[in-house]
């Protein structure tokens, strides 16, 4: 008899005859909440788990390559390690999931909401998260080379030392992080609306006039009145 647990109080949450991959299919798809399972290194490569609600659940070292976790809740849920190549995520609720030291290399989490998510030191290369919310989310160490995050919304997220190479974030929102300022980010392809808040700031603290054509260019910084104008880039 295989038996789910509720991670917190012990107490059987489902149970049957079969093997633990097999019961969290017959619980996904007989509408069964796993919300706080204790499923630590399971092993559900390739499963199908769309709208599974595993809020709270905990998937350490859990395998979960290829799976589709598409609309899926995971808010809270403690992936970390876990393994998620290839995965389908799109639409996915992880708010204040932890992955940290998670793989997710080519996995698609389009739309998914991430908010204060933590994804220390994840490798996401390759992975897409476009239109994705990532507010207040920690990347740190995190690895998102050629990665896409089209419209992505990372306001006061932590990028510390995060890797870019290649990575889009056109559309992508920025406010109040941090732009990594080291090598692994040179490649990242952004849009004219953050190379010019990248600008502003640059020429703000370096107190170097900007050329007619530079200033120009900046003006595409949204914020280019609110934080002081050309007042606070042209020094006299």
């Amino acid at each position: 008899m295989t038996q789910i647990l509720n991670r917190w109080n012990g107490n059987v949450i489902v149970e049957g005859e079969m093997n633990l991959r097999e019961l969290v299919l017959h619980a996904v798809n007989t509408g069964v909440s796993l919300n706080y399972a204790s499923l630590d290194r399971a092993s559900l490569d390739d499963a199908s788990l769309d709208g599974a609600s595993l809020d709270y659940a905990s998937l350490n070292y859990a395998s979960l390559d290829y799976a589709s976790l598409n609309r899926a809740s995971l808010n809270g849920a403690s992936l970390n390690r876990a393994s998620l190549n290839d995965a389908s995520m799109d639409g996915a609720s992880l708010d204040g999931a932890s992955l940290d030291y998670a793989s997710l290399n080519y996995a698609s989490l389009d739309y998914a909401s991430l908010n204060r998510a933590s994804l220390n030191r994840a490798s996401l290369n390759g992975a897409s998260l476009n239109g994705a919310s990532l507010d207040y989310a920690s990347l740190n160490y995190a690895s998102l080379n050629g990665a896409s995050l089209d419209g992505a919304s990372l306001d006061y997220a932590s990028l510390n030392r995060a890797s870019l190479d290649g990575a889009s974030l056109n559309g992508a929102s920025l406010d109040y992080s941090a732009w990594p300022l080291w090598c692994g980010s040179l490649t990242a392809r952004v849009d004219n609306r953050i190379a010019a808040q990248l600008l502003f700031h640059a020429f703000a603290v370096a107190r170097i006039n900007p050329t007619e054509e530079q200033l120009t260019f900046i003006r595409n910084f949204y914020r280019f009145d609110e934080c002081g104008g050309v007042e606070r880039l042209v020094t006299k």
